[in-house]
C-alpha cells in the first residue's frame, strides 16, 4: 500500500502528540515502525486496485475485467 503525504504528516502527528502526552517516554523506533505498519499494511482499498490499474493499463499491461 503506498502512504501519501498527508498519511505520513498525520502518523507524524500522531507520534507526536503520543510522546508529548506520555511526557517522559520519547517516541521509540518500535512505535515508529508500529504505526507505519498499522497504515502501511492494510488491505488494498477499491480505490488503490482502481488506481494501480489505471496505471497498468495505461502502461499497456492487460488486466481482466474483473479486478476492478
Amino acid at each position: 500500500r503506498h502512504l501519501s503525504d498527508d498519511e505520513i504528516i498525520e502518523i507524524a502527528d500522531k507520534l507526536a502528540l503520543d510522546s508529548v502526552s506520555h511526557g517522559v517516554e520519547p517516541v521509540s523506533a518500535d512505535n515508529v515502525r508500529d504505526m507505519v505498519r498499522q497504515h502501511a499494511f492494510q488491505s488494498a482499498t477499491d480505490d488503490d486496485l482502481r488506481r494501480v490499474s489505471a496505471l497498468l493499463a495505461a502502461a499497456g499491461w492487460p488486466l481482466a475485467d474483473d479486478l476492478v
